[in-house]
């Protein structure tokens, strides 16, 4: 047995050094294996730390990090898997982590020089990116960044790169949202968000999709093809820890920042939900028929009081690795959710809800907003109203007749006045505080919409029309 041990060791050594590293791998596990059943506690050690490097080289953090844990539970002093450790949770972009190690390690006399140079290293670069990701510090010219877009075939940059002050935390329940980790104004920086892969149809583009079906079935096909891109990465993929994440995350076996179970298995249906989960179009790539899994914006709970906004700049491209900025719309206090709106706020309660489908608003305004239409008919009467117009007017505008448009008009400026005479007039209205009004007022807003639609125009003479009381 002796001799079969050192033949293995040396083999996955020869392996290691040849650059031969998924060989040295199976060798190495060989290795174990036979230790387990009468090697000595120092050379089971060697082997799960000789393994874990070959995983670092790999770019196979999760495994890595398992394997110095192992070696650590038999010998909790033992240099080379304390190095090893600490660059696999650097790998891991657990930063925080890395910091600690990286501290604990250099308060050790022992240290050789070598070892004592590479944490040295590695310390300040995980303390930066850790300040980055988890206290929003940031130099002096990176938050002027408004949106980015990265070049086709180019990897996506680290996500740390571009993550102000939020946090992943856990919200009511089991599932999870972003939050502020300081007092934020309106325009401040909140992230950037970069796809973790991406893909599109070239076949595709500018092609006509008219039925739901259509829509559905192409929806289907980019989702597989993320699925494929994903599987395929996960032996070679830098990133693949953003993935691992992703998993913890919408299987909730863990908090992101206390606990990880890493998973080196993915059932495919598992993967295939979380991927469905965590992509989104990028802004601009609909006609494009582009799809991508962007990680920290699928955090973003929808409210109809939103407090994050999209800085798109108004550019358009056909790259599917669009990345854009997220930052503040108005005052938020430390410690509180973000929220962003998935559909359009500017519409009545009964639109909001059939837009966003089986999700539910439980915001404040929803709230109130239902409450009034039970205790004010009237109220009820003009939002079913406005979403008539809107309807139609959304459904038909360029098919409008001259006498259509006129009607259209006049509807919807009746329907303006109607909703300002009943601010003046219900005591239930007129109760409320001013920020509250707004919130119901904002139900009304696609009203005007119709008097800028430029199907509705009668011509030079429309705006004398549109005198509202």
């Amino acid at each position: 047995m002796v001799d079969q041990v050192e033949r293995l060791r040396l083999e996955g050594k020869n392996l290691f050094e040849s650059g031969r590293w998924t060989e040295a791998v199976r060798v190495f596990g060989q290795y174990i294996d036979l230790l387990k059943e009468g090697g000595s506690t120092e050379q089971l050690v060697l082997g799960y730390s000789n393994r874990a490097q070959t995983f670092l080289r790999l770019q196979k953090y999760a495994d890595a990090l398992e394997d110095t844990e192992k070696a650590l539970n038999l010998d909790s002093l033992h240099m080379k898997s304390l190095v090893r450790k600490a660059k696999a949770l650097f790998g891991l972009k657990l930063y925080e982590e890395t910091v600690g190690i990286c501290k604990k390690f250099l308060r050790r006399d022992d240290l050789p020089p070598a070892y004592r140079k590479t944490i040295s290293d590695l310390l300040p670069e995980a303390r930066r990116k850790d300040e980055q990701t988890r206290l929003g510090m940031f130099g002096t010219t990176f938050p002027s960044i408004s949106y980015r877009y990265e070049k086709p075939g180019d990897a996506p940059s680290d996500i740390e790169d571009f993550v102000g002050p939020v946090e992943l935390k856990r919200t009511l329940g089991v599932d999870r949202g972003l939050f502020a980790t300081r007092d934020l104004i309106p325009g401040d920086f909140l992230f950037v968000a970069s796809p973790l892969t991406s893909v599109r149809h070239p076949k595709l583009l500018g092609s006509k999709v008219d039925s739901d079906s259509q829509v559905a079935g192409l929806n289907s096909t980019l989702l597989r093809d993320l699925v494929e891109m994903v599987k395929h990465a996960r032996g070679n993929l830098k990133d693949f820890s953003q993935v691992q994440f992703l998993v913890q995350l919408d299987t909730l076996q863990a908090h992101i920042l206390e606990q990880l179970t890493f998973i080196t298995e993915l059932d495919e249906d598992v993967l295939f939900d979380i991927v469905r989960r965590r992509q989104s179009e990028p802004i601009g790539m609909i006609p494009e028929r582009a799809t991508g899994i962007y990680f920290l914006q699928t955090f973003l709970k929808h409210s109809c009081l939103p407090n994050v906004t999209i800085m798109d700049g108004g550019e358009r491209t056909t790259n599917p690795r669009a990345s854009f900025a997220y930052r503040a719309s108005r005052k938020i206090k430390k410690g509180d959710q973000l929220f962003n709106t998935y559909r359009s706020v500017y519409v009545p309660l009964e639109d909001r809800i059939a837009l966003l489908g089986r999700l539910q608003c439980t915001c404040e305004r929803c709230a109130l907003e239902e409450m009034l239409l039970q205790e004010i008919p009237v109220l009820r009467k003009l939002e079913y109203r406005c979403s008539r117009l809107f309807m139609v007017s959304a459904e038909n505008s360029p098919m409008f007749l001259p006498e259509q448009q006129a009607e259209m008009r006049r509807d919807s400026i009746q329907c303006i006045e109607a909703v300002n005479e009943l601010f003046r007039t219900e005591p239930k209205l007129q109760d409320l505080m001013a920020i509250q009004k707004d919130w119901i007022r904002a139900s009304f807003v696609c009203l005007y919409w119709q008097l800028l639609e430029p199907a509705l125009a009668l011509g030079v003479n429309a705006s004398e029309e549109d005198h509202i009381r």
